[in-house]
């Protein structure tokens, strides 16, 4: 009688495979998740000096857009027509 006719074996291993496969991808969406970590990293990590940095290297200005946590420069100002850093930043972290 092999492994694959145990029908107490084949029963733990499936409930266990149950448990364990959903604890993994939510394990995997938040310790992976590029967009919540740039979000924090803008807002928290950043300061002005790298928010300045990163809006002239992209040539955007704020994060969602001019009005949203910019770092005010001689091309991003409240009314500025520039797009938001967050889809380019986030596409630059993802490139790397």
């Amino acid at each position: 009688m092999g492994v694959l006719n145990d029908r107490p074996f084949l029963a733990v291993y499936t409930a266990f495979g149950l448990l364990v496969v959903p604890g993994y991808i939510t394990y995997k969406r938040r310790t992976l998740n590029l967009e919540a970590k740039v979000n924090q990293q803008w807002s928290q990590e950043l300061g002005a000096t790298g928010r300045l940095t990163i809006q002239s290297v992209l040539g955007c200005c704020g994060y969602f857009s001019p009005s949203v946590e910019a770092t005010v420069s001689a091309t991003c100002y409240s009314r500025s027509i520039l797009p938001g850093c967050r889809q380019q930043f986030l596409e630059f972290r993802r490139r790397r």
